[in-house]
């Protein structure tokens, strides 16, 4: 047992939404609550965490129950595994609802190959939170504030791990990554987001165990990847996010880039600097997933983000990229002829936000020269307008003015549209009047 820094009492304290504890002690004299999870390793680092889990002994759930419900809303869903989801009242909309689980503990069942559901959980209130505790992934993941007693529990040094920047299994590592193959993933997007080395024995492990992130169950709907796709994804996505460059190495090193994108492996034989561009300090996920799959045609892009089903992320996830976009640019990317003749082209391709990207991408890949042409014309085009981006230039005319002028419905609405276009942005026209005089000329030449 350690000492509790002043920290935990002040972060639960301070929150509006977590202060339901003090009650819940003082109306429950024998009952033990803690803190558990992440948001005791945030709140040792110094990180902002938003997310609280509690672990509640020492009292029954047909005496806690009525109290939550009492003072919230509990969503009972989970309670067969010991789970519950509870939203205190005046919790804001926003946030995602509180943990509040009973003591387990966990053993893969007897058809488990991997799977994180595949476990057989025992709850009970008089488990001791040690217990609770040993069944954990990582050590600094395995910590418990016991709210009452003010004292935070460590059984496995997971303060010490997080002060040698060490990320290290509860336990032995192979049997705790083969209990649950999710583990590797969130082991080296810990290792990206925390700046952490990985213990030997757990590298050991997860290079060992990588090639059954491609291992799949048969069931009567088929033959599905025991690790979801999806799964990787949302943790790829998020180490690339925090630290390209050892997500990168990390995916090399620990064998899971052959493993789960062999294309992009044997890309990198060809090209030992394959991964470089990626440290370019960018955090937009478009940027990085087009440096990291580029060696792929569009096609094949597009079909393997849709087998990683990467747009299931959270929409508003800051680490979630856009397959659409990705696609999008790496096709621009393979065009021979980076810099459109016409200036309404020139605006699609660099002038949105996407755009934008782009030529962040194309800096990366050390394509100066085609980067200088583009903010060449690009500055000439913002100077013109007094603005600095696509969204302010305003749109003279739009396809109900055409037809309002007696333009005939097809090609001939997109080209006088084009053609107004190009003039407004190189100068020619400047207003809508001008534009609808030089439109009205158009229609009576057809």
């Amino acid at each position: 047992m350690i000492d509790l820094p002043p920290a935990f009492a002040r972060w639960l304290a301070a929150d509006p939404s977590l202060v339901f504890h003090q009650t819940l002690l003082a109306d429950m004299p024998g009952a033990e609550l803690y803190l558990v999870g992440g948001a005791i390793r945030d709140i040792i680092l110094g990180r902002p965490c938003k997310d609280a889990d509690f672990v509640l002994r020492a009292v029954k759930a047909e005496d806690f129950e009525p109290w939550f419900n009492a003072h919230g809303t509990l969503d009972l869903v989970g309670r067969a595994f010991g789970v519950y989801k509870f939203i205190p009242h005046g919790h804001p909309k926003d946030r995602p609802a509180i943990d509040i689980a009973l003591p387990r503990s966990e053993r893969p069942n007897e058809s488990s190959q991997g799977g994180y559901r595949d476990f057989d959980i025992t709850t009970n209130e008089t488990l001791p939170i040690e217990v609770d505790l040993e069944r954990r992934d990582f050590t600094i993941n395995a910590m418990a504030y016991d709210i009452r007693n003010n004292r935070l529990l460590d059984p496995f040094d997971g303060r010490g791990d997080l002060k040698r920047k060490l990320l290290h299994t509860v336990g032995d590592a192979h049997r705790r990554f083969s209990e649950d193959l999710t583990r590797l993933l969130r082991g080296l997007r810990f290792a990206c987001e925390l700046k952490l080395r990985i213990h030997p024995e757990t590298w050991k492990a997860m290079q060992m165990l990588a090639p059954a992130l491609n291992r799949r169950e048969e069931t009567e709907e088929g033959s599905p990847y025991v690790v979801a796709r999806e799964t990787i994804a949302s943790e790829l996505a998020k180490a690339l996010v925090a630290d390209p460059t050892h997500a990168t190495s990390l995916l090399t090193d620990s064998r899971f880039l052959p493993i789960l994108f062999p294309s992009i492996a044997a890309a990198t034989l060809r090209d030992r600097q394959y991964f470089s561009p990626l440290s370019t300090g960018s955090k937009n996920p478009n940027v990085l997933w087009v440096l990291l799959l580029r060696a792929l045609a569009p096609t094949d892009a597009q079909a393997l983000l849709a087998d990683l089903r990467i747009s299931s992320m959270h929409p508003g996830h800051p680490a979630r990229p856009e397959p659409e976009d990705v696609v999008w640019i790496l096709k621009q990317l393979a065009d021979p002829h980076p810099i459109p003749e016409q200036l309404s082209r020139f605006e699609r391709r660099y002038l949105s936000t996407r755009g934008h990207a782009l030529v962040d991408i194309l800096r990366a890949l050390g394509k100066t020269n085609l980067v200088d042409q583009v903010e060449r014309i690009r500055s000439e085009i913002y100077a013109r307008w007094q603005t600095d981006g696509m969204p302010n230039i305003p749109e003279l005319l739009n396809g109900h003015d055409l037809l309002r002028l007696g333009a005939a419905p097809g090609p001939i609405v997109r080209r006088i549209l084009e053609m107004i276009r190009d003039r407004q942005l190189a100068g020619d026209i400047m207003t809508r009047e001008a534009a609808l005089a030089e439109a009205q000329k158009q229609i009576r030449a057809d």
